[in-house]
């Protein structure tokens, strides 16, 4: 059977493309050398730092999105982990054992442990371990005068 040049053109084509997708997936699986420790959103319009074990470890702007601090940049488990506006004043904490920080997702699972959040009346704080965001509730209101900083 003889095979039009179309056909074997359309065949090697349609077998470039399967080799780069399997290529793209299979690099997507590869862990990475500094995995991800935390995850954090704040959604609000006040700068907050993050503070772990008592050491600012990252400040973020006001409405950051999926901001992540990598292991490398956080002191060893076990962490307390505290949201604190540019005063000092304690948004939220959370605190992480080894058993809580999952750095690596199995089969295309959402992968993380812990995870806090804290409704102001100027937004929202989010933070978790791990490598994925968790799926958050709809927002709230807050309270008068939460987000002082």
């Amino acid at each position: 059977m003889r095979i039009p040049k179309l056909g074997i053109v359309l065949l090697i084509a349609w077998a470039v493309v399967g080799c780069v997708a399997a290529g793209a997936t299979a690099s997507s699986l590869t862990p990475s050398p500094d995995p991800i420790g935390l995850g954090f959103v704040d959604q609000t319009n006040l700068e907050v730092s993050l503070v772990v074990n008592g050491t600012v470890v990252e400040t973020f702007a006001p409405h950051s999105a999926d901001d992540a601090i990598h292991m490398s940049a956080l002191p060893s488990l076990p962490w307390v982990v505290e949201a604190r506006t540019a005063s000092g004043r304690v948004l939220l904490t959370m605190t992480a054992g080894p058993g809580d920080v999952q750095t690596q997702p199995g089969n295309g699972a959402m992968s993380y442990g812990k995870e806090a959040g804290a409704e102001l009346s100027c937004g929202q704080l989010y933070l978790w371990t791990g490598t994925s965001e968790p799926i958050w509730p709809a927002p709230g209101s807050g309270s008068p005068g939460d987000c002082a900083p």
